[in-house]
This record gives structure tokens, C-alpha cells and sequence, in this order.
């Protein structure tokens, strides 16, 4: 297996820091290029000022963009003094090419590439990428970060990280690595299957990267994160600061259900329908789906109508986040989202009963009609008796719907049948859960809020968070930097997040929060069953958002970048702002702030 006997030469197990050009090297070609195009002028190749010599780097990758739109791009890897020209003109010829610059050269003339932002990015010394098949040396690869190499004999292809972020390719490592094999003029097959006189072997590489936000702007490092978000960042008031933002942006992607190109347009949606807006893929400029569906946005109301019901928020973003959330709440309840569930009625209940008899600024907040509340009342308390029938067999799969339907019914019709039922169901859930890790973890957040009702007995309530704690402590060892052994091979920007159990080692997504959400909210006002070591699990629960969080300078490199802004990406590998993402961060930033004030931490 030719694949397993790299010819690479072994500078490192893996790609590091030391193994790129310096971020100096990098400036100097920046400046560089960006004299060439303010010129609007190349040099000769036999020009002495053609060449820069960039010390430390194997390959060169130019990005120009216009309005934030890719027009051109070049690459290079000579080894010599014109890497840069070289790469520097195909991706000028790229964009002189493109149909938008063709137009702008007509009413402004030659000096078109004054026009576009900069992007250069200098790879290091590749170092092999081991792995008896592509599924084994993708899973090495830091999606985003490493740049990949394949080596036919002497020819070698390479994949930039610059170019699989901005076209959003970066998540799927294994494809790219088949790209690179075919571009190296092999077949499509696993890597056993090439033959020894194939000569095929596998790199990674680490760059430095500088982009512009715009063509008169300077430089700025930019990774896949934009910026790697440190621990001492997350403080008090940079947490209560990152709870308003996530309110405020979840709030405003509540929007008309009859704007262009709704589903729901039709007689019989209502005026006042709203929608929550689906996922944003930045680089297509678009929301793929359009609209987020009834599971999706029932999520969003819980998330928004604990921002209203938070004090630390100030009165404008409490108000905004109770008007989305009761907006959102009527249109799912009405079918204007699609066709609910159990779950999301059950997620509406909780909702609602959130905003109950709240005030903001004196005013009372306005709730749905009564109609609507009475008939889901009926329908969770009737969900309710059907399921306690199953408590003593709950299931991974059930456990979730129990707690979630047990936590609305207590919500929505306080009486002591209902009282009675849901006590039977949670103790009953403790019970049947106690050997069950796998699906408290599946039923984090229904636990969690039902936990989280005062309704309950004291003991019951006391069983129920010494379930999560149990397998709280299980999840510590996962949270990357918890251990030296966690935070060694881990890039810092993934710092906070849970490790997944099985898939890619290095691929850290959104979807942990619900794990951190659901803690952050079992474990209020400082209760004493609460696990040791919870506050520093919340800060790196914070600091992940933070990390997902889209911010200057990672938006930069978009065509709307304030579309972009705020919201919480699916992962860092991935340019997607999906809508649980935003909804399961403001979680658990509420939560991990309600944990700071009810332990009276100093502020920072």
C-alpha cells in the first residue's frame, strides 16, 4: 500500500504553527501584491521586481474578491522568487475573465483590480498524512485548517484551506482528498487499492493566511474561526454582552410569513404569521431551506422567551425577544410552520408558560389567544396520560418525549392530577434511566426543563439533577481542554466543545450545545447538587459559542457580512448558521449566566 509509505518528507506528526511562513513573510507578499493591483499593473516575469522572496513556504494561493463575491484565484508552488506573480496573475486573469468585471471595466476603465479585496495565503512544508484508507487519513484532518496534498510520483495537487472555506467545501476532508487523487490523474478508489509503482502518498500542510475586508482596508490574519476566542475572554460581562447579541439576532430572523418566496403564503395564513428564517448558507447568499420547520422554531420561542423572562437583559432586547417568541408561538400553533408534533407542542407549552404573567418596562408581555393555549393545554395533558402508561419501559428513543411532555403538561394545567402524573413520570425516569447514559444525553434539555419546575417535589426534582451530574462527569473528560489529554492535538479554537463519540476526532459541531444548554439550565441559582468543576465547564460551554458565533473577521470574507453577523454557525468547518445552533447558544449563555450571578462572581 503505497499511501502508508509516505514520500513526503517527515517533518511532524502534525502540521503546526512552526511549520508555515511567518505571519511577517506573509505581510511582506500581501503588500506586495496589493502595490500590484492598486497599479493595475504586473510585472515582466524577467522583471527584478517580480520576485519576493518568501522564506519558509512551499506553495503561494491568491483570492480577489469583489463586493465579497470570489472573482479570481491563483495558486503556485515552484519553490522560487515568482510563486507570488505567478499566482498573483492567473488569479488577475480569473477576474479580468469574470462577467461582473468585464461590466466595471467598461464604465471605469483599466484600473478594475483597484477594485477588488486581497487574499493571500502561504502554505508551509507539507508533513505526511497517514492512514490505511481516505476515511482514516481524513479523520487526522483538521477540517479548515490543514491544508491537504496528494503526491503522484513528482507531481503533487494541493487543497488550500482559503479556497475549501470560501466554497464552503472544507467540512467533507475525505472528498477532498479523492478530488486531489483524481486531479492527480488517478482513478477513484481507496487507498489499498493503488499499486506500489502508483507512488501515491498523502500530506497535510499549515498556512498563514491574510484577507482584507475591503480593497482600500489592511490586512488582518484570519483563520477558519476568523479569530480564535481565548478563555480569558469569557467573562461576566462579555457573556452578558454575547446574550443580548444571540437574543437580538434570533429575534430579528423572526420575519412576515407572506414575504417572496414564503411556503405559506395563501388565504389562509394571517397578516400577523410570522416565520423563523432557515438556515443561511453564506457563501450561496441564501437560506436553504427557506424557513425553519415547526421543531426548529418551537426551539427558538423557548430560547427567545427565556431571553424576555432574563433580568440581566436589557428592557429593548427582552421586549424584541418576547414579540418574536410570542409570534413564532402563534404562527406553530396555527400551522403556519408546518405540521407539529408532540414534541413541539410540548416545546410550545414550556414556551408559553415562560412568558406567563411577565412584564418588561411595566408591560404586561402579550400571549397567545386563549383558544390556542386551552386546546395545547388538552393536547399535553392527554399526551401526558398515554405516555405515563409507558414510564416504567422508557426507552432511549422515549425518554425524551416523557420529560419534555411531563415538563408542558405541569406548565400548562396546574392541577394535582397533572401534579400527581408528572411526579409519577419523573420519578419514574430516574428510575428507568439510572443505567441509561446514552439516553439521558438524548434527553438533556426535556430532563433539564422538566428539573428546572418547582412543582415537583423537592426530592423528585434533587433525583432528577443527580442524573444530569452523573452524566455531567461523563461528559468532562470530553470537553476539549478539561484534560492535557484533550487540549494537546486540539486546535484552541475548539476549546469548550464535546468531543462527539464516534465520527471525525477533530469534528467539535453546534450540536454539543444542547448537551451545554441543558446543564447550564438543570443547575440554577447556584443549587448544591450541582457537579464540581461546573463553572469552568459552563466558561468553555461560553467560549465555544463565542468561537461559532459569526464575528469580524470571518464574516469579511462574505458578500453581506452584516446577513451573517451574529448568528451561530453549525460548525467550524462549515460556513452554516443553521437556527438550533443560534437558539441552543442563547441557551446556554442564559443559562451559564443565571450559574455566574446565583454564585455572585466577581465581574472581570
Amino acid at each position: 500500500m503505497a499511501a502508508t509509505v509516505p514520500h513526503f518528507p517527515a517533518t511532524a506528526t502534525q502540521a503546526t504553527v512552526a511549520d508555515r511562513p511567518t505571519d511577517a513573510t506573509a505581510l511582506t507578499a500581501f503588500l506586495k501584491a496589493r502595490a500590484w493591483l492598486d497599479a493595475d499593473a504586473l510585472p515582466a516575469l524577467a522583471e527584478q521586481t517580480a520576485q519576493t522572496e518568501l522564506p519558509g513556504t512551499s506553495a503561494v494561493c491568491v483570492i480577489l474578491r469583489l463586493s465579497g463575491r470570489v472573482v479570481g484565484t491563483g495558486e503556485d508552488a515552484e519553490g522560487d522568487g515568482l510563486m507570488l506573480r505567478r499566482a498573483m496573475g492567473r488569479a488577475v486573469a480569473k477576474a479580468l475573465g469574470d462577467e461582473t468585471i468585464r461590466g466595471v471595466r467598461e464604465t471605469v476603465g483599466d484600473r478594475v483590480t483597484v477594485r477588488l479585496s486581497l487574499e493571500i495565503e502561504l502554505a508551509g512544508s507539507p508533513s505526511p498524512l497517514l492512514g490505511r484508507t481516505i476515511a482514516d487519513a481524513a479523520a487526522r484532518v483538521v477540517p479548515g485548517q490543514d491544508g491537504l496534498a496528494v503526491r503522484r510520483g513528482d507531481a503533487v495537487v494541493r487543497a488550500y484551506p482559503s479556497r475549501l472555506c470560501s466554497a464552503d467545501i472544507a467540512e467533507r476532508p475525505d472528498r477532498t482528498i479523492t478530488a486531489l487523487l483524481i486531479d492527480a490523474g488517478l482513478p477513484a478508489k481507496d487507498l489499498p487499492q493503488y499499486a506500489t509503482e502508483d507512488r501515491v502518498s498523502l500530506a497535510r500542510f499549515s498556512t498563514v493566511r491574510l484577507r482584507q475586508p475591503a480593497p482600500d482596508a489592511p490586512p488582518v490574519p484570519v483563520t477558519r474561526a476568523g479569530r480564535t476566542i481565548t478563555p480569558g475572554e469569557v467573562t461576566t460581562t462579555s457573556t452578558r454582552v454575547l446574550a443580548i447579541q444571540l437574543a437580538a439576532r434570533l429575534a430579528g430572523q423572526v420575519v412576515p410569513a407572506n414575504e417572496a418566496g414564503s411556503t405559506a403564503q395563501g388565504p389562509t395564513v394571517a397578516r400577523d404569521a410570522v416565520r423563523l428564517l432557515g438556515t443561511l448558507n453564506p457563501t450561496a447568499d441564501a437560506y436553504d431551506p427557506p424557513f425553519a420547520d415547526a421543531r426548529q422554531s418551537a426551539l427558538a420561542a423557548l430560547a427567545l422567551a427565556h431571553a424576555a423572562q432574563h433580568a440581566e437583559l436589557p428592557d429593548p432586547v427582552r421586549a424584541g425577544a418576547a414579540n418574536g417568541s410570542i409570534g413564532l408561538l402563534r404562527s406553530i400553533l396555527s400551522g403556519v410552520s408546518g405540521p407539529a408534533s408532540e414534541f413541539t407542542d410540548a416545546l410550545c407549552a414550556v414556551a408559553i408558560a415562560r412568558l406567563e404573567g411577565r412584564q418588561i418596562n411595566g408591560q404586561d408581555i402579550a400571549s397567545v389567544p386563549a383558544e390556542a393555549r386551552r386546546a395545547l393545554a388538552d393536547r399535553v395533558v392527554a399526551a401526558l396520560g398515554r405516555a405515563t402508561a409507558q414510564v416504567d419501559a422508557a426507552s432511549t428513543s422515549s425518554a425524551s418525549s416523557l420529560a419534555l411532555t411531563a415538563a408542558a403538561a405541569l406548565a400548562m394545567r396546574d392541577t394535582a392530577e397533572v401534579q400527581a402524573q408528572a411526579e409519577h413520570a419523573a420519578s419514574g425516569l430516574v428510575d428507568a434511566l439510572e443505567a441509561k447514559p446514552a439516553a439521558v444525553l438524548q434527553s438533556a434539555l426535556p430532563l433539564a426543563l422538566l428539573a428546572a419546575d418547582a412543582r415537583l417535589t423537592v426530592a423528585t426534582r434533587g433525583e432528577l439533577r443527580r442524573l444530569t451530574a452523573a452524566t455531567t462527569r461523563q461528559l468532562m473528560p470530553q470537553q476539549v481542554g478539561a484534560d492535557a489529554g484533550l487540549t494537546r492535538d486540539f486546535p484552541d479554537d475548539l476549546l469548550g466543545g464535546l468531543v462527539p463519540p464516534s465520527g471525525p476526532r477533530f469534528r467539535v459541531e453546534a450540536d454539543c450545545l444542547l448537551h451545554a444548554a441543558a446543564i447550564a439550565l438543570t443547575f440554577p441559582d447556584g443549587c448544591p447538587d450541582a457537579p464540581e468543576g461546573l463553572s469552568r465547564m459552563l466558561d468553555g460551554f461560553v467560549r465555544f459559542v463565542h468561537q461559532l458565533t459569526a464575528t469580524d473577521p470571518w464574516v469579511d470574507g462574505f458578500r453581506r457580512p452584516d446577513q451573517i453577523r451574529g448568528l451561530v454557525r453549525g460548525s467550524l468547518a462549515t460556513d452554516d448558521c443553521p437556527p438550533e445552533a443560534t437558539a441552543l447558544g442563547l441557551l446556554t449563555v442564559l443559562g451559564a449566566l443565571e450559574s455566574r450571578a446565583a454564585a455572585a462572581l466577581p465581574a472581570r
